[in-house]
C-alpha cells in the first residue's frame, strides 16, 4: 500500500550505512509474514541476530532513530525477550533452544536472568540461542508452580534443566552438553502433557519412585533405552522420560519403572520388561500398537518407505499441513479408512516437507495407491467419496489378478 512504499523509500536512506555494519537489508511481502515471524501489524522493522527476530518499537518513518536502533542491537548483548507467537517461530526454526520462563515482578528470577546473561554470546559459539519469556499465558502453560524455569528444546522436544539455576556455569555446561549429547528428554508433568498435545506419537519412560528407591537399577533401564531413541526419532515418535507421577497416576501407572505411548493423546502402557530395550520397539513401532482406531494414520517418510516393504497393498493421502481444503478431504477418507480395515488394506497420510518430490507427484493434495510399491494416482475428484472408493477396490482387484 502506499503507506508501506513511502516507509520502504525512507528506509533506502540507510540501507548504505548497513551495508558498512555488514547488516543484510531486504524485504518481505509474502501473505504469510505476520502469522510466521509473530507480528502484530504490518508493516514492521525486524532484526534478526542468530535468527532471533527483535521488532522495531519506533516510528518507521524516521532514519535516524531506525538506524540508532539497529546499531544499538549490533551491540546489544542482553538476552532476547520473546511473545508466545515469536517463541512458536523459534521453535520451528531453530534446531538448539534454551528458554527460560521467568516471573518479571519477582526479584530472584531477575537475579537469575542477570546471570544467564553472563553465558548468552558463550552458548551462541556452541549453536545454541537462549531467549526469555515473561507471557504469563506461555508460562502458565507449563504447568508449574517453579519460577523461573530453564527448558532447553532440540528440534521441538522440551528438556527441563534441574540444577541451581544461580549457578550459571553449571547451566553452560549442562546445555552444552546436552547440545551434544543424544539421548532421552527429561520433562516435567506441565512439559509432558504439552508435547503429548502437539505430536501424535510420544514414548514415555516413567521413572516414578524408582529414581529414589533403587537409583541403580532405574538408571540401567534408563540406559538401555537410550540405545533405541535415535531408533524413535527416525520414526517420528517423540521419546521423553519423567520422574514425576501426575500423568502416570491419570493413566494408571502404579508400578516403576514404566514405559507407554501415547497414540493422538490416548495412552497404551507396554506391559512386558522395561529394561529389554528391543522388546520395548518391537512393541512401539509394531504397527497394531501405532494404529489409530477411527482414524487414518500419520506417518512420515521413514515410515511410509518401511511400510511399502511391508505391505503388498497400500493406500497414501498425501497432503500439506494446515490445508484446509485438505482437512475436508481427510473428514470424508476417514470413512474409507474402515473399509479398509475390514478388507486389511493399510490407509496413511503423511504431510512430510518435499513429500511431493520424493513421490513425483505433480499436485497436492493426492491419493496414491501403492501395489507392491509401485504407485497408482488417483486422477479424479477426491470430494467424490463413492467414485474414490470404487476406484481403490477396483486398483485391488486389478493387482491380485495379475
Amino acid at each position: 500500500d502506499k503507506d508501506s512504499e513511502d516507509i520502504l523509500l525512507e528506509l533506502e536512506t540507510i540501507d548504505d550505512n548497513l551495508d558498512v555494519e555488514e547488516v543484510e537489508f531486504v524485504k518481505c511481502s509474502k501473505e504469510d509474514a505476520q502469522r510466521r515471524y509473530g507480528l502484530t501489524q504490518i508493516p514492521s522493522l525486524v532484526f534478526f541476530e542468530f535468527r532471533v527476530p527483535e521488532v522495531f518499537p519506533g516510528d518507521l518513518k524516521n532514519d535516524d532513530e531506525i538506524l540508532e536502533w539497529i546499531t544499538k542491537e549490533l551491540t546489544d548483548l542482553d538476552m532476547e525477550e520473546v511473545t508466545g507467537p515469536v517463541l512458536e517461530y523459534l521453535m520451528d526454526e531453530i534446531d538448539y533452544l534454551a528458554v527460560v520462563y521467568y516471573n518479571k515482578d519477582n526479584r530472584k528470577d531477575n537475579s537469575i536472568l542477570n546471570r544467564l546473561e553472563e553465558i548468552d554470546e558463550d552458548l551462541k559459539f556452541h549453536d545454541i540461542n537462549i531467549v526469555k519469556v515473561k507471557d504469563e499465558k506461555v508460562v502458565a502453560e507449563l504447568d508449574s508452580d517453579e519460577s523461573p524455569l530453564l527448558v532447553y528444546y532440540e528440534n521441538g522436544i522440551p528438556n527441563l534443566f534441574t540444577g541451581n539455576l544461580m549457578d550459571e556455569k553449571a547451566v553452560f555446561n549442562w546445555l552444552v552438553t546436552q547440545r551434544n549429547a543424544n539421548g532421552i528428554e527429561d520433562v516435567s508433568d506441565g512439559l509432558l502433557r504439552k508435547v503429548i498435545e502437539d505430536n501424535e506419537f510420544v514414548a514415555v519412560f516413567f521413572s516414578g519412585s524408582c529414581a529414589d528407591e533403587d537409583a541403580d537399577e532405574c538408571e540401567q533401564v534408563r540406559a538401555n533405552l537410550e540405545e533405541i531413541d535415535t531408533v524413535f526419532d527416525e520414526y517420528g515418535v517423540v521419546f521423553v522420560a519423567t520422574h514425576e507421577l501426575g500423568v502416570a497416576k491419570e493413566n494408571k501407572v502404579k508400578r516403576f519403572p514404566a514405559f507407554g505411548m501415547f497414540k493422538n493423546e490416548q495412552f497404551i502402557k507396554y506391559e512386558g520388561e522395561v529394561g529389554e530395550e528391543t522388546a520395548v520397539l518391537t512393541w512401539a513401532l509394531n504397527p497394531e500398537t501405532l494404529d489409530l482406531p477411527g482414524e487414518i494414520e500419520e506417518v512420515n517418510g521413514v515410515m511410509l518407505a518401511a511400510r511399502l516393504k511391508e505391505e503388498e497393498h497400500l493406500v497414501v493421502f498425501f497432503y500439506e499441513e494446515g490445508s484446509i481444503y485438505a482437512q475436508r478431504l481427510l473428514k470424508e477418507l476417514e470413512l474409507l479408512d474402515d473399509k479398509m480395515d475390514k478388507n486389511e488394506i493399510k490407509f496413511f497420510k503423511i504431510s512430510d516437507d518435499d513429500i511431493d518430490k520424493d513421490y513425483d507427484l505433480e499436485d497436492m493434495p493426492a491419493l496414491v495407491y501403492f501395489h507392491k510399491a509401485s504407485p497408482h494416482i488417483y486422477q479424479g475428484d477426491l470430494r467424490n467419496e463413492i467414485a474414490v472408493e470404487k476406484w481403490i477396490i477396483k486398483e485391488i482387484k486389478a493387482a491380485r489378478k495379475s
